[in-house]
């Protein structure tokens, strides 16, 4: 299946479809692999217990411990990045779901008892996204699918024709 706007730079197939097992390969384990796959990043494997936000729901493991992992809070959700870390509160007051932002309104993550898979993030995961953080050592190239404008997208005659008459005006002035 195709997900137009998905960074292509980014690798995140072969990480699809895993069956979900609680501390093993769930979704913070999934977002493990997924950074050191993509950019080498070592996130720490934290000991945790597949109930802890029940157990312990004074505890966010999660929000208590990404900055030291070196991810920032993204202020403006308007400059969302593929790469960017989603941190969702699905029916709990902390963090217990996490995935990755992959571009043009996707993201990878690993829900309870589902396979790991990539979705739209809207509805209820957007819903529930507490916070985005990214990671200075996440960098991609222009991504040649959302790069382009409509011009690029004419055909080569027409858009050698449309870039002539553009060359031919001149620019508006308001004053």
């Amino acid at each position: 299946m195709l997900y137009p706007g998905v960074h292509p730079a980014i690798k995140w197939t072969h990480l699809e479809g895993l069956p979900y097992e609680a501390g093993t390969n769930d979704c913070f384990q999934l977002m493990r692999r997924f950074y050191f796959d993509n950019w080498g990043i070592e996130i720490a494997d934290y000991a945790y217990s597949p109930d802890w936000w029940q157990t312990a729901p004074h505890l966010d493991l999660v929000v208590s411990n990404y900055a030291a992992e070196g991810f920032l809070p993204v202020a403006d959700t308007r400059t969302l990045e593929p790469g960017d870390g989603l941190l969702m509160a699905t029916a709990t007051p902390v963090v217990t779901h996490v995935g990755a932002y992959l571009g043009g309104g996707w993201f990878f993550h690993h829900a309870i008892t589902r396979k790991s898979a990539i979705e739209r993030w809207s509805g209820v995961w957007q819903a529930t996204t507490l916070a985005i953080v990214r990671h200075p050592q996440v960098v991609l190239p222009p991504n040649p699918a959302v790069s382009r404008t409509a011009v690029d997208l004419l055909p080569a005659a027409k858009r050698a024709r449309y870039q002539q008459l553009l060359s031919g005006l001149t620019p508006w002035n308001p004053s």
